[in-house]
């Protein structure tokens, strides 16, 4: 069993080093792997992400008219300096919706502490909801 654990830790730091270390690495450790010191925060936390994202969206008028609403799922990595990158839409609502939400994330680029591990700066994959809802 401690030899087990032992294996796994040196895998995981192997891991860990290895995405910290090369600063042009384009693959991400999988969340199974990845064990974080720290989370990637938005300055006032998600409810203050979910409320600048409010105003960095516009609910598109066609849409609306349509009675459209519900959640688009956004896939993004925050990458070591905190920027935004490789958004990605899992599942979406409309093509006007989603276009809004890769737009509103893209604009909160930069604004992100990187998450950490071993104290090191890491890329890490963020999936989040996006709720469009009407007022009835």
């Amino acid at each position: 069993m401690k030899c087990l654990l032992i294996v796994s830790f040196l895998i995981i730091s192997f891991i860990s080093t290895a995405q910290t270390s090369s600063p042009d690495s384009s693959w991400l450790i999988p969340d199974s792997l990845l064990i974080l010191d720290q989370e990637p925060a938005y300055p006032g936390g998600l409810e203050k992400f979910y409320s600048d994202l409010e105003g960095l969206m516009r609910y598109p008028i066609s849409e609306r008219l349509k009675g459209i609403e519900g959640k688009v799922l956004v896939q993004f990595d925050v990458n070591r300096v905190g920027q935004v990158e490789n958004i990605l839409i899992l599942d979406g609502i409309s093509r006007k919706c989603d276009k809004q939400v890769v737009k509103a994330i893209g604009k909160t680029s930069g604004r992100w502490s990187p998450g950490t591990v071993a104290g090191r700066k890491v890329k890490v994959r963020m999936t989040l909801p996006i709720n469009f809802r009407l007022n009835h």
